[in-house]
This record gives structure tokens, sequence and C-alpha cells, in this order.
């Protein structure tokens, strides 16, 4: 029932690379990106540093923002795959 859009932040994966890397700069892209797919309202999920560039998009647009999930933003030991699981399921057709 729900459009997904997973996104390469910048200076990730295959988006492009910039010598800025701040969560306001992140979080314009998100909306550049959104408006790019004519999406005004959504549902933002933000995994580790996802979670914060989410919350900044928050700040700088909090009407855009429907609904806010936030996940393991804690700084923790990441050489454990702990959401392996998580990851099947969001993706799961």
């Amino acid at each position: 029932t729900h459009t997904v859009l997973q996104v390469d932040v910048r200076n990730h994966g295959l988006s492009p690379r910039s010598e800025q890397m701040d969560y306001a700069s992140m979080a314009q892209d998100m909306f550049d990106t959104l408006d790019a797919h004519q999406l005004t309202e959504v549902i933002v999920i933000g995994h580790s540093m996802g979670g914060k560039i989410a919350m900044a998009m928050t700040a700088l647009s909090p009407s855009r923002i429907k609904q806010l999930i936030i996940i393991d933003i804690a700084p923790v030991n990441y050489t454990t795959r702990r959401h392996d699981s998580m990851f099947a399921a969001m993706n799961a057709v």
C-alpha cells in the first residue's frame, strides 16, 4: 500500500560525492529527491546516520513529514549484523 524510495545519501553508494557533509545539506538533498518524485508528505524511516538526516528533515520542514521512524542512532559496535532480518522484511515483496 506504500511506495518505497530508498536513497543513497551523498558520499555513499552510487550517489555524487561532495566535500560538504552535514545533516542540513543531506536533509535538503532528501527534499530535492522528494520534489523530483513529486512527493509532498512522506513517512520517513531513517537508520543510523539516516535517522539523524530524517530528524534534520523534520526540523527543516515539519509539514512534509507525516511520520518519522528512527532506528538505531546510538553509538554501537556495527560488526554484528543485527539488522538483516529488518532489512529483509522492508525489502520483501
